[in-house]
C-alpha cells in the first residue's frame, strides 16, 4: 500500500510607482487639473495539489487539482484636485484568464482467462497446472475531468474602495474636522501633493517641507 500527497505553488511578485501632473495647457498656477500617484503591485501564481492511493495490483487512485498560471494586478493610489483641495484614495484590482480543474487518474484491478489456448488442446482448463485466472494485475491508467471552470478576465476592474473621481465621497477634505477656521485636510493635502509634484523637477533630495497655509 502507498499513500502519496504532493503540493506545489509559485508566486512571484513585483511593483512599481507612477505619478503624473495632469492641467490644462491654460491654467496659471496650480488651480486645476490634478496629481495622481499610484503604486502598482503585479503577481503571477499557480498551484497545483496531488493525492495518490495506490494498492498493489488492486488499485490505483490520483486525483489532481490544479490552478493555471495567471497575472494579477493590484493598483493603489491617491488622486489629488487643486480645484477643490481634495485627495481621493482608492484600489483598483485586475484580473487575467486562468482555468480551475479537477482531475483523476485511475486504474482497477483486472482479471483475465485464456478461453481456447488452441483448437486441440484444452490444457489451460483441465490440467494440473491450470488457473483460475491466467492473469490478475492492474488495467492501464485513465484520466478522467471531474470538474473545470474558465475564469474569464474581468471586462473591467474591480473598484476594492475609495473612488478616482472628485466627490466628496472617501476623499479628504470632507470627513476631516478644522479647527480656528482652517480645514486640516486640506492644508496637509495641498502641501504635500505640491512638493511631491514639484521637488523631483527642481532636483530636490532630503529637503524640510515647505509648509504653508
Amino acid at each position: 500500500m502507498e499513500v502519496c500527497f504532493s503540493f506545489g505553488a509559485a508566486l512571484k511578485v513585483g511593483w512599481e510607482w507612477e505619478q503624473d501632473s495632469v492641467y490644462p495647457s491654460d491654467t496659471e498656477g496650480l488651480t486645476q487639473g490634478q496629481y495622481t500617484f499610484d503604486l502598482n503591485i503585479y503577481s503571477e501564481q499557480e498551484a497545483e495539489f496531488e493525492f495518490k492511493l495506490f494498492l498493489d495490483r488492486l488499485l490505483s487512485f490520483t486525483p489532481n487539482f490544479t490552478i493555471d498560471k495567471f497575472k494579477a494586478a493590484l493598483k493603489l493610489g491617491v488622486n489629488y484636485f487643486y480645484d477643490t483641495n481634495r485627495m481621493c484614495f482608492y484600489g483598483v484590482l485586475s484580473l487575467e484568464d486562468f482555468n480551475v480543474d479537477t482531475k483523476m487518474r485511475l486504474a482497477l484491478i483486472t482479471w483475465r482467462k485464456n478461453v481456447i489456448e488452441s483448437l486441440w488442446s484444452y490444457d489451460n482448463w483441465s490440467s494440473r497446472e491450470a488457473l483460475i485466472f491466467d492473469d490478475i494485475s492492474l488495467s492501464s491508467e485513465e484520466e478522467v475531468t471531474l470538474w473545470e471552470r474558465s475564469v474569464d478576465a474581468l471586462e473591467d476592474d474591480i473598484a476594492l474602495y475609495g473612488t478616482q473621481t472628485n466627490t466628496d465621497t472617501d476623499c479628504i477634505p470632507g470627513t476631516i474636522g478644522s479647527s480656528a477656521g482652517f480645514n486640516y485636510g486640506s492644508i496637509i493635502a495641498n502641501n504635500v501633493a505640491a512638493y511631491l509634484q514639484d521637488a523631483p523637477s527642481m532636483g530636490v533630495r532630503n529637503e524640510v517641507l515647505d509648509y504653508t497655509y
